[in-house]
């Protein structure tokens, strides 16, 4: 499935659906490659469904600095505490502005 339009359809799909249907859909994305959608779902409202996006970028979702970068600029002391402790984790040269 993974590079499918069926893959694309369905995380369109899940990407507006219930906080748990999103958190699946990060799972899926996880699984196959879809940094897009897990990039898109660090910044959801939930924060249950923002905690798995951040737990698939620390277990090797390729996010890129600059996405991750754009996020933390924006983001609330607590979410920016978050992102700071993943990107140590991963081995990112350095966490943004901190």
């Amino acid at each position: 499935m993974r590079g499918t339009t069926d893959l694309a359809e369905l995380l369109r799909e899940l990407a507006v659906g219930t906080p748990y249907e999103r958190t699946l859909g990060v799972t899926i994305a996880q699984v196959t490659g879809e940094v897009g959608y897990v990039t898109r779902l660090l910044n959801d409202p939930t924060p249950a469904v923002q905690h798995r996006a951040l737990a698939a970028v620390g277990r090797g979702v390729p996010v890129s600095d600059d996405d991750l970068r754009i996020l933390y600029d924006d983001a609330p002391a607590v979410l920016r505490t978050k992102l700071r402790h993943v990107i140590r984790k991963t081995g990112r040269p350095r966490s943004p502005r901190g």
